[in-house]
């Protein structure tokens, strides 16, 4: 019986990282331009396209977990349903170098897809040894949550708002997941957060190089989480 690798099981909890953007309030403001009241605005952020009833959206103007402005691409159709959709951010795990090739091709096919989660290659984990008791397996995963920014055009305040507390939202839907998930055990003590304005990482002679390829943001998560169940 083999174990079910850890980016497998990762993957598994991202994939489940879906939202449904509730309505409360819908105002028209003419030519398919519409003021959405919401309580959880989720990832989106400003000039982010999305899909509302099939048709693209373009978000204009947000103020986090209140509201969000959205303007037509391409038509003038009004909004008349209560809710939509947003789907779960794609899943990425290996080297940098190779998930940032990876990234940019994906991008160039599937554009205005950010976030995305990056689960960093290298994996410990603690397993038991008896085969009769196993008990649980552990690992302290590490995970970034990512997605676009021009960093140096925003104000300190703005930054926050309009960037990383996005990213925070995802954080918080991630561990309702791995809370509900039957294969997980219960987490406790603490996992370690880090927010980095800057995806970036300094070079030998000390200069500062991005990541990858382009200007991110993200929250770096370190996770322990303990593995219930196995699987062939």
């Amino acid at each position: 019986m083999a174990l079910k690798h850890i980016a497998d099981i990762v993957k598994g909890l991202v994939d489940k990282l879906d939202h449904d953007f509730i309505i409360t309030t819908n105002t028209d403001m003419g030519g398919g331009v519409h003021k959405l009241f919401t309580t959880n605005t989720y990832y989106l952020t400003e000039l982010k396209v999305i899909e509302i009833a099939g048709l693209n959206y373009r978000v204009t103007e947000l103020k986090f977990n209140e509201y969000v402005v959205v303007e037509p691409v391409g038509h003038t159709t009004s909004i008349i349903v209560d809710s939509f959709n947003l789907p779960a951010p794609d899943f990425f795990h290996g080297t940098v170098k190779t998930v940032d090739n990876e990234v940019q091709l994906f991008m160039e096919q599937n554009p205005n897809k950010y976030p995305i989660v990056y689960l960093f290659r290298y994996i410990t984990e603690r397993i038991p040894l008896d085969p009769v008791s196993p008990g649980n397996r552990e690992s302290p995963v590490r995970l970034f949550i990512l997605d676009q920014s021009n960093y140096d055009d925003y104000l300190n305040e703005d930054f926050k708002e309009k960037v990383e507390k996005p990213l925070m939202n995802v954080e918080a839907k991630l561990f309702e997941v791995i809370k509900k998930d039957t294969g997980i055990g219960r987490l406790s003590g603490f996992y370690d957060r880090t927010d980095l304005t800057r995806f970036a990482r300094f070079t030998n002679d000390g200069n500062i190089e991005l990541v990858f390829s382009e200007n991110l943001t993200a929250l770096d998560l370190n996770i322990p989480l303990r593995i219930k169940e196995s699987c062939e």
